[in-house]
């Protein structure tokens, strides 16, 4: 299976602003040609966002990358926890 890659964030906005930076790294290896235009369609199509977390539901591993506050980071934490399966990787 192809691998599904879900950010999640409070703020649409940054996610938009990272799939953006995203599909420019792939444009850029396009043009550096380390990747064909096939390949890099089917790998942003591999890639999406979300504001909800229940869009982890179906996640194998979660990687935690919130700013270094220990409060925001157990909410997080707690979030992630009530919507993976019990087999899930959860790191930070």
């Amino acid at each position: 299976p192809a691998l599904q890659l879900t950010l999640i964030d409070i703020n649409q906005s940054a996610i938009d602003a990272a799939l953006k930076r995203f599909a420019g790294y792939a444009a850029k290896a396009v043009a550096k040609g380390k990747m064909t235009e096939t390949q890099a369609a089917a790998v942003q199509q591999g890639v999406q966002g979300s504001t909800d977390y229940d869009a982890l539901k179906d996640c194998d591993l979660v990687i935690e990358a919130a700013t270094e506050n220990l409060a925001l980071k157990r909410r997080i934490f707690a979030q992630v926890e009530a919507r993976v399966g019990l087999d899930a990787v959860i790191t930070s």
